[in-house]
Parts: C-alpha cells; sequence; structure tokens
C-alpha cells in the first residue's frame, strides 16, 4: 500500500473550527501523543523532507514503540510506502540502543499531538506541535504507484473545498526547516 499524503499550516483558531467541523461533519478516530525521533546518521539521508527516498523513525505513540521506514514512492514525498516494526517497550530507550547497533546515533527528537477524523472518505489529521504550531495532513490509501498521483488529485479537491491551503514543496520544506529551528531537537545517544 501507499500512503498519499497533503500537508498544510493552520493557524490555532483554524485548527480549532476544523476539529469541531470534523466532529460535526465527520466521524472522529483517535488522538495521539506521539514522540518520534527521525534518524539522521543512514545511508540515503536527507537533509529536504521533499528530497529524502528513505525516512527513518522510532515513535513511541500513546506507550506503544515502533521503528517505522517509508519509502518515496511519488513525487515531492507526498506518496510513500511504509513497513513497521512493533516493539514490546513502552519507551524509546531500547529501540535507541538497536538503531545504535545498525550505526545510527543522532537524529532529530519531535513531539506531536494528534487528533484524527475521517470526513468523506479521507483521513484528515490536525497537528500540533510545541510552541501552537498547527498543521493538517489528509490522507488516502492506494495500491500502487499508477493511483497516486489520482489519489494527490482528489486530496487537493477536498483541501480547496475545505478552503485549507496545501504546501507547496518550497513550502513545506520551509515548514519543516522552521520547526526544525524552533521546535525539535537534534539529539544524540
Amino acid at each position: 500500500m501507499i500512503e498519499v499524503e497533503i500537508r498544510g499550516r493552520l493557524e490555532p483558531a483554524k485548527a480549532e473550527e476544523l476539529k469541531q467541523f470534523f466532529v460535526e461533519k465527520g466521524k472522529h478516530v483517535a488522538d495521539h501523543d506521539r514522540e518520534m525521533i527521525l534518524l539522521q546518521d543512514y545511508p540515503g539521508y536527507n537533509d529536504d523532507p521533499t528530497k529524502r527516498e528513505v525516512d527513518i523513525r522510532i515513535k513511541n505513540t500513546d506507550g506503544l514503540c515502533e521503528i517505522v521506514v517509508k519509502r518515496h514512492a511519488h513525487d515531492h514525498n507526498v506518496g510513500r510506502s511504509e513497513v513497521t516494526l512493533a516493539l514490546t517497550d513502552k519507551d524509546l530507550e531500547q529501540a535507541k540502543e538497536v538503531v545504535k547497533a545498525f550505526g545510527c546515533s543522532r537524529g532529530i527528537w519531535m513531539h506531536r499531538k494528534k487528533y484524527i477524523y475521517e470526513y468523506e472518505g479521507v483521513e484528515w489529521s490536525i497537528v500540533e506541535a510545541p510552541k501552537q504550531i498547527f498543521f493538517f495532513e489528509a490522507e488516502l490509501m492506494v495500491g500502487n504507484e499508477a493511483e497516486a498521483e489520482g489519489a494527490r488529485q482528489r486530496l487537493v479537491a477536498a483541501a480547496e473545498a475545505l478552503q485549507l491551503a496545501i504546501f507547496t514543496p518550497e513550502e513545506y520544506y520551509e515548514f519543516v526547516s522552521m520547526l526544525g529551528r524552533e521546535v525539535n531537537k537534534n539529539i544524540a545517544w
């Protein structure tokens, strides 16, 4: 399966308005509190998220830890295949030791709260980063790369119908860079 996503920035008031809309018109799916570390020192890592062919993270979502590998499957990294390996630990300390054995000992620590809804067949997430920084993700799953562009177009139309601005690749790069400067933390172990 390939995950096709689009994203865009939200002001705090718009994030709350959108959450309320999805509660009233869609379906609340879940809320998550997530700590994750984007690994940096592996072959193929690129600081530019739109050019990164492989994305490797260790995550703790509400006490459930996993290692996640996402591979580029469509232009501008809006379509990615994903492999997830669940771990039995309740924190990331053991996961750090495992990835360290493979040569990865530094990364970017992130904390996000995610509010997930389903609306008209699209999964919508309102994501909150520290310092009241919000953005949305709209996602569809497709069976193969040939379906990715059609899914992306459907997501764009759905965002436009909700009057949501979508990041261009350049805006997304700048947004991620801003998060790196103002919110995320470079760590080593």
